[in-house]
């Protein structure tokens, strides 16, 4: 269930722009706070991070990875190739 999503990053991002597409065609609803590399612990500096229900997931191909399936049914990892390296 997703519940509380909170996104961080910078609207600009690549990364960030292709996780909020997937959450608005999902109709998933969530806040957006911008952020300049300072969420999460000191270590792992890349947007976007996305918590849900307060627990943090980072990198955008994981959160798609897990996201996608419980939304829809299956991941179709030749699109996940084409919207990353293709239609960018």
């Amino acid at each position: 269930d997703f519940k509380e999503v909170v996104v961080h990053g910078m609207r600009i991002s690549p990364a960030v722009c292709k996780l909020l597409a997937f959450l608005k065609y999902y109709q998933v609803p969530f806040a957006f706070k911008k952020t300049f590399g300072k969420k999460g612990s000191k270590y792992y500096k890349k947007m976007p991070v996305m918590d849900v229900a307060g627990r943090q997931v980072n990198d955008t191909f994981i959160i798609l990875k897990n996201m996608v399936p419980a939304l829809a049914g299956s991941f179709d990892m030749e699109w996940e190739t084409r919207i990353t390296y293709h239609y960018q």
